[in-house]
């Protein structure tokens, strides 16, 4: 245990401040907008006026390239470490893998901590008379960035958000750790891709099974590329 910590420790001492000064700045950008926009009559005009899912998006992209540099500029020190403690590069990817999908698990509930409190703003500020109790658990249903978000009872949307997470985590520690950001484009490119296609309306779900498919797909190329990498380490070595 003390050995898996001390890997990790050499990543997150370089990311975690700035990723929550990334969460701690998109949190103030999406309340102010929200704040001016809540004036609107209905719940899903005030997120799309308020720029929520743009502000998200910029905040996934920021943390991937907080995470690549955080595991790329390690170098020597990856190496010393690695060889001190005596730990597999294969292991190293599973702990920075998870490291990683921590990261943007958390983005998710921050996001969704401040629609929700941005749902109960708007509430707060709208008339008694056109106030309604289910205004925010439409708003999660008809918006499609806030229910690809907060899927609610759509299973298959659980589902893809998950493998989403999984392939972002693993993709980070497959090609984070090159030092030469030329090879680490296509993982940028990708998850910029990736994004785009995140939004999706409720009740789609044999969308959400392609999608699932693709990114089940992506996990094994991972795996496969990773064990590749870790055999030739070894012949090396």
């Amino acid at each position: 245990m003390r050995q898996d910590i001390s890997v990790l420790m050499l990543v997150v001492r370089s990311s975690i401040y700035k990723i929550l000064a990334v969460l701690g700045v998109l949190a103030v950008l999406q309340m102010g907008f929200f704040y001016l926009a809540a004036d609107t009559v209905r719940l899903e005009r005030v997120i799309e006026i308020s720029y929520m899912e743009q502000i998200f998006y910029i905040g996934f992209f920021l943390i991937s390239l907080i995470l690549m540099w955080a595991e790329g500029e390690k170098g020597s020190q990856w190496e010393y470490t690695l060889c001190r403690l005596g730990i597999s590069r294969e292991r190293v990817f599973f702990l920075w893998s998870g490291y990683n999908v921590c990261c943007f698990f958390l983005l998710f509930a921050v996001e969704i901590l401040l629609a929700i409190g941005g749902g109960q703003l708007y509430l707060e500020r709208m008339e008694v008379g056109n106030r309604s109790a289910q205004s925010l658990f439409l708003a999660f249903w008809r918006n499609d960035f806030l229910h690809s978000l907060l899927p609610l009872t759509e299973g298959s949307r659980w589902v893809r958000n998950g493998l989403l997470l999984a392939v972002v985590g693993m993709g980070i520690a497959y090609l984070g750790s090159e030092e030469q950001w030329n090879r680490k484009l296509p993982l940028l490119w990708g998850n910029i891709l990736m994004m785009g296609m995140f939004s999706d309306a409720a009740m789609n779900g044999k969308w959400d099974l392609v999608k699932s498919g693709l990114l089940l797909i992506g996990i094994v190329l991972l795996l496969a590329g990773e064990r590749r990498k870790y055999r030739e380490k070894r012949e090396e070595g």
